[in-house]
């Protein structure tokens, strides 16, 4: 079974909810005139090209459907890796519900109290995945914004 095949069995499996959830996200898109800039199959790509990087990059996430402001980044470079996974597996949510993705491909890693925290860095590798599957993002100091809707 491709991944495509299993991320839309995942969703006939839990029609119900899913069918509720897109008809909410495709309502407030309308509402705010936002446009999709993803397909099913682009986020899939990306997925996938990020399981074959060094580490999953960290990232934040606003859904079409969360209320209130997005949160922030509590430090820069962040001391945690992403979570990529399906949203079957508790990861992302439904690619029709995400608006965005801030991405920053690097994270402090913990090395004791009397070293400095050293920095994993895979900027190039994250960004040479991006232009490998053709997501439409920006960058700005090291973090890319991926857009599903605009």
């Amino acid at each position: 079974m491709t991944a495509y095949e299993e991320y839309k069995a995942h969703l006939r499996r839990d029609a119900a909810e899913i069918a509720a959830l897109k008809e909410k996200s495709l309502r407030i898109a309308a509402a705010r005139r936002l446009s999709s800039v993803m397909s099913d199959t682009k986020w899939l790509k990306l997925q996938s090209a990020v399981h074959e990087l060094p580490f999953p990059p960290p990232a934040l996430l606003k859904r079409l459907t969360d209320d209130g402001e997005p949160r922030e980044w509590p430090e820069i470079p962040p001391r945690f890796t992403g979570d990529w996974s399906s949203y079957w597996e508790e990861g992302l949510p439904p690619f029709f519900d995400i608006e965005w993705l801030k991405v920053m491909p690097r994270y402090r890693r913990y090395r004791g109290r009397l070293l400095a925290d050293e920095i994993v860095d895979e900027t190039d590798e994250f960004a040479a995945a991006l232009k490998r599957t053709g997501v439409p993002h920006e960058e700005e100091n090291g973090c890319f914004t991926l857009y599903g809707y605009r």
